[in-house]
């Protein structure tokens, strides 16, 4: 559907569903809208509705899901808390009377509860539809459930989240959306673990097996780590309850519940967890830390887990979430017992030990008010961060975290002393947004487009160089200000940093899916484009009146991009290696294509690491066609290699083996037309062991399965399905065996993967880094995998 400052979808010439904002107008102020209709023609509304209405794949649903999973729990402490609410000794004064407590609509809500945990856990990702009337079964049968809880001020942000979420489930069922479900998968045992279930061990024994798994899994930076957060954690926490146990000791009857303590160790723990939340995530902090050399040549990423940023930030969120449940679910029942001093200490108007008077004044009601904002932005921001729903559709990941300024503005208004753990990284924060719109706001020049659906090659170039300094496996967003000013997509960079310096250009390969954001930017990039030819290369006059490659400005008069980056991506740390594997799934395989781009143009040559590569990519047979850019990149660079070879630029030493997958081959499969610009260029002809062509062919029709890699790869007699540097298999990569193959045959210890793709292959990858790391025998793999 359209976005933010979108009005409809009107149909180019070609079909596709252009957005067009309500009031966006062309340098010669014609209406863009009139301009491609005029020039289109949409298509007639008779023909729209004769179109077979096609199933989508779950988002809104998959939100929905997500939604309902924090409702079920809340559901049964909720109302939990009305009924005891309603039954306490305290219920008849007047500060508890009037919050309206019920113990029905506790025991509805309680007999809700684990329903909706049932229902989500077995039909979650499928929407229920009724197949002859669409009956959207689930989202009516919420936001039932929430109505009622709104009629008790104990349990109406819940009924709030639970109508939220049925609303979400009904626009899913609008949409026609249909999920089947999330694939399980089993963990794969290792070899240790085969060990300990056949031999008893004792506790010491236990620890030195486990030592070695950290040892081998390059997780020791991480343990230690985790271990100082912790224990901090701890130590605050226990150092909370001493405190307020005493202030509590101290007041004496009159004073609140044994539940304050309890409550405020939660809060505690908020302020601890929430300060740190946004420093993961700060990317100009990542980009200084991952760029820090220390003694030796290596980085501080060798010691500190900075890859896994990500993955500190979401342990952060759910620490974050279980504080702030320990948090109301004590301050409610500790209100039940005490409302009267409740209110009158929450915030305290001075007269009490019991905490001090907020900053702002003494409030009443607003730890009340602020709590309930702050439970909802939280509400939105978790329920849409599962990767299942920042696949599906990205664009809700991305607003609803922006929940954040919610969530963190209430905090300093919800705990005053936040104001002082905050500090520091809020102003981090701001500092580096600041530079996020400073980045953007720099220039950028278009220097081309080429479209083979459904990839979308974008090739630029900065204004000034000095302002996008890249390594490969970096990444950078973009943002099309004619869809939307303030939505930006990360994407990878596809090209070495050597093609920005010697030759003027970065590209960005894009995979579009039309209904899409990446579908609105072809679309718009259309409307430069009358011909529908492609490549198409685009100009503008300077000052002098002179054309010059490239264009900034595009039709509406806005900037036809804007780029923030680049920033700092695991990749990136390839060149610490005497050894790499760079594995890509489908589009995945832009970091290793710009790893391999620069290492074969420009690394070799000046006798940089690494020396070994080992390059794994799988791609569907269907999807070939596509992906002729990369061919013509891999007949190029082995045609340089040659060349670089037989001058003796390269060192007899470095050696690369290029491993192709083609899933889901068909014979008789017909080999796709090659495109004008994938031909190998003049200069390169001499020196080609293959043509783009042949090449193409080979990865069309694989003959050798991939199961029998290992045994082909060790007798060149049978090695049919070798092109150059270059194997084709048919089938899906065992990576248990080729994981023992370059164990087996490596000659350096430490082992660098590198990976790109979907979630299924980098669990697969991970394991397998576990599983074949040997500290005895001198050999480690350490997975550096895509977090986006």
């Amino acid at each position: 559907g359209p976005t933010r400052g979108q009005a409809a979808h009107t149909e180019d010439a070609d079909g596709h569903g252009l957005p067009l904002p309500r009031a966006r107008r062309g340098a010669a102020g014609v209406s863009l809208r009139r301009r491609r209709v005029l020039g289109g023609g949409a298509a007639a509304p008779a023909e729209r509705e004769r179109k077979k209405r096609v199933d989508l794949p779950l988002a809104y649903g998959a939100w929905g899901h997500y939604m309902a999973k924090i409702c079920g729990p809340w559901y049964f402490f909720f109302g939990l808390a009305n009924i005891v609410w309603a039954t306490s000794p305290a219920s008849s004064e007047e500060e508890l009377s009037r919050t309206n407590p019920s113990v029905l609509i506790g025991l509805l809500m309680m007999a809700a509860s684990p329903i909706m945990i049932l229902v989500e856990h077995k039909w979650g990702m499928v929407v229920p539809l009724m197949k002859e009337y669409k009956i959207p079964v689930r989202g009516i049968a919420y936001i039932g459930v929430g109505v009622p809880a709104l009629f008790s001020l104990c349990s109406f942000i819940a009924g709030v989240c639970a109508i939220l979420c049925g609303l979400v489930n009904l626009f899913a069922v609008l949409r026609g959306e249909v999920g089947k479900g999330i694939r399980k998968t089993e963990k794969a045992k290792t070899a240790a673990d085969d060990f300990e279930d056949a031999v008893p061990l004792t506790v010491v024994q236990r620890l030195a097996v486990w030592w070695k798994h950290q040892r081998e899994a390059d997780q020791v930076g991480q343990l230690v780590v985790l271990t100082l957060y912790v224990v901090g954690n701890i130590w605050y926490g226990i150092d909370t309850l001493v405190v307020y146990f005493d202030l509590l000791a101290f007041v004496g009857a009159g004073g609140p519940s044994y539940w304050a303590p309890f409550a405020k160790l939660g809060g505690a723990l908020l302020n601890l967890n929430c300060s740190m939340l946004l420093l993961p995530i700060a990317r100009g902090l990542l980009q200084v830390l991952n760029r820090q050399r220390l003694p030796g040549g290596s980085t501080l990423s060798t010691y500190l887990p900075l890859r896994k940023n990500i993955a500190f930030h979401k342990m952060l969120a759910k620490v974050v979430g279980c504080a702030a449940t320990l948090h109301i679910v004590c301050h409610w029942f500790n209100f039940a017992f005490a409302p009267k001093v409740t209110l009158d200490i929450f915030p305290n108007p001075g007269n009490l030990p019991f905490g001090s008077k907020p900053w702002y004044g003494a409030v009443r009601y607003a730890p009340w008010v602020t709590g309930a904002l702050i439970t909802l932005a939280m509400f939105m921001i978790f329920s849409a961060a599962p990767k299942e729903v920042k696949q599906a559709k990205y664009e809700l990941f991305w607003n609803n975290h922006h929940f954040f300024i919610l969530f963190y503005v209430n905090l300093l208004f919800h705990g005053p002393v936040f104001l002082y753990w905050s500090i520091l990284p809020i102003s981090l924060y701001v500092v580096e947004r600041c530079f996020r719109v400073r980045r953007g706001m720099r220039e950028v020049f278009v220097l081309s487009v080429k479209w083979i659906d459904p990839v979308l090659c974008l090739t630029w170039k900065p204004k000034y160089k000095e302002h996008f300094q890249f390594v490969e496996g970096q990444y950078l967003y973009l943002c099309c200000p004619y869809l939307a000013s303030d939505e930006w997509h990360p994407f990878t960079i596809s090209s070495a940093r050597g093609d920005l310096d010697l030759d003027d250009y970065v590209t960005v390969h894009i995979r579009v899916y039309p209904k899409g954001w990446t579908g609105g930017l072809k679309n718009y990039l259309e409307l430069m484009n009358p011909t529908g030819a492609y490549p198409l290369y685009l100009s503008h006059i300077d000052d002098a009146g002179r054309h010059q490659p490239g264009k900034s400005v595009g039709p509406d008069g806005n900037q036809i991009i804007k780029v923030d980056g680049p920033h700092a991506a695991p990749a990136m740390h390839y060149d610490e290696y005497n050894t790499v594997m760079l594995v890509g799934a489908g589009i995945g395989l832009t970091p290793s294509a710009s790893i391999i781009r620069a290492i074969l143009r420009h690394k070799w040559r000046k006798g940089f690491k690494p020396e070994i590569i080992h390059f794994y990519w799988i791609v569907r047979q269907s999807e070939i066609e596509s992906f002729q850019w990369f061919v013509q990149l891999l007949a190029e660079l082995q045609a340089q290699l040659a060349r670089d070879r037989a001058a003796n630029n390269v060192p007899d030493a470095n050696y690369i083996e290029m491993n192709i997958y083609v899933t889901r081959a068909e014979d008789g499969y017909p080999t796709p037309p090659l495109r004008e610009s994938a031909e190998l260029a003049e200069e390169y002809r001499p020196f080609a062991p293959f043509t783009p062509r042949q090449l193409l062919e080979a990865m069309v029709h694989p003959v050798v399965k991939s199961k029998l890699q290992v045994q082909v790869q060790s007798d060149p007699t049978l090695a049919s399905n070798r092109i150059g540097d270059i194997w084709i298999w048919n089938g899906r990569p065992d990576w248990d065996s080729i994981f023992a193959q370059v164990a087996r045959m490596r000659v350096h210890p430490d082992i660098g993967v590198c990976f790109c793709g979907a979630y299924v292959i980098g669990k697969d990858l991970s394991e397998c880094c576990v599983k074949h790391s040997d500290v005895g025998r001198d050999v480690k793999f350490k997975l550096f995998k895509e977090n986006f």
